[in-house]
């Protein structure tokens, strides 16, 4: 990263909320400064303060003791509260922190989007009845994310385990040995298996 905050340990001074107390803390920057100097950051923690939601650890090297990076609550902060640079995260660990920011967001968005949806009553004579209708939950979402930030849009390693654990399982059955592969359609699913029996 050649960026100039984003994936930087910072020393920061953080006013907690009852605003008569100020720590000097360690966060990540997530970001590069707004057009008001504005940047998120994640907090970072040591390992025996694990009472919160999710954290991811540390590499270690990076500060002198063991942390954890609370990624479930970010922080907008003014850049004028760093007090000084402690360390950079590599690119590989700092795509995990980002990771789990933008899924705890898709998960948000499920919970107050799609869920009030999903769990309307059904009212005989006025409901909608879809006759195809998608049924997934915050997992699919999630992993639908994950799949497009590695663009990952077709092929890919969703599928590979998919195929694994399908085959997997029709091997459990009273079956010759099978392999599963994923088709574009069924017509292309039935032409495989019509193929496969000649």
């Amino acid at each position: 990263m050649t960026s100039k905050y984003t994936g930087k340990i910072f020393k920061i001074t953080f006013t907690f909320t009852d605003l008569t107390s100020t720590k000097a803390r360690p966060a990540l920057a997530l970001c590069e400064p707004d057009e008001y100097g504005d940047i998120e950051f994640v907090f970072i923690t040591t390992k025996k303060s694990r009472g919160f939601g999710h954290t991811l650890d540390l590499p270690e090297g990076l500060l002198p003791f063991s942390s954890i990076v609370h990624v479930d609550k970010s922080f907008l902060l003014n850049k004028q509260i760093i007090l000084k640079e402690l360390a950079l995260t590599d690119q590989t660990f700092f795509e995990k922190v980002l990771k789990a920011v933008i899924f705890k967001d898709t998960l948000r968005y499920y919970e107050n989007v799609h869920l009030p949806q999903q769990n309307k009553k059904f009212v005989k004579g006025k409901s909608r009845i879809p006759y195809a209708g998608r049924v997934y939950d915050e997992k699919e979402m999630i992993n639908l994310v994950d799949s497009s930030l590695d663009f990952w849009l077709t092929y890919g390693r969703y599928d590979c385990e998919f195929c694994e654990k399908l085959s997997a399982y029709l091997n459990t059955l009273d079956m010759p040995k099978v392999k599963s592969i994923t088709v574009n359609s069924g017509s292309s699913a039935n032409l495989l298996a019509i193929d496969h029996l000649g």
